[in-house]
């Protein structure tokens, strides 16, 4: 070989791994920008939760109580959050979460779960039966991939309360 072709052959090469490596740093940066996308909309996700369900408990109702209150009402008298005589706090609260729900969560397309607990267990209405909150489901299942959940803590007679908004992915 003549070195007039040797050095165009070095050229080439040298070319080729410049082209190789570009490739590469493009895959790199494009891999890292898609974790931090991700990391960011589950950033985001996790305050939905937690601003909706902040934001749904500060709401006041047509009693004049925040369900915040009514809330801590369904464990101490069941009776000041209701809309007629034949209400209690329990199902008024429960029917007012439900609607909040299903105007937005349920509006944005997703699947959710709400849990309203105290000492691990459902909450319990004082009177006058002692029925049981049960769960708000919305179609999120124990088993489906779900955003970090939005945490509310009440003070209340018999224990701190825990309310949980698990919002499906």
């Amino acid at each position: 070989m003549n070195k007039k072709k040797k050095s165009q052959m070095e050229i080439f090469g040298i070319a080729f791994i410049v082209i190789l490596l570009v490739f590469g740093l493009i895959f790199f940066v494009g891999s890292k920008i898609k974790k931090q996308k991700s990391a960011k909309d589950s950033y985001l996700a996790t305050e939905v939760a937690q601003n909706l369900l902040n934001s749904m408990f500060k709401a006041t109702s047509v009693t004049g109580l925040s369900v915040e209150d009514c809330v801590q009402d369904i464990v101490e008298t069941n009776n000041k959050c209701t809309r007629s005589g034949t209400d209690t706090s329990l199902k008024y609260t429960r029917d007012i979460i439900d609607i909040i729900l299903r105007q937005t969560v349920e509006l944005w397309g997703r699947k959710y779960r709400l849990t309203i607990k105290q000492n691990n267990e459902n909450i319990k209405s004082v009177s006058p039966d002692s029925q049981v909150f049960t769960p708000i489901d919305g179609g999120c299942r124990d088993l489906d991939e779900k955003e970090a959940p939005g945490r509310l803590f009440l003070p209340a007679k018999g224990g701190t309360i825990i309310i949980v908004l698990e919002i499906c992915k």
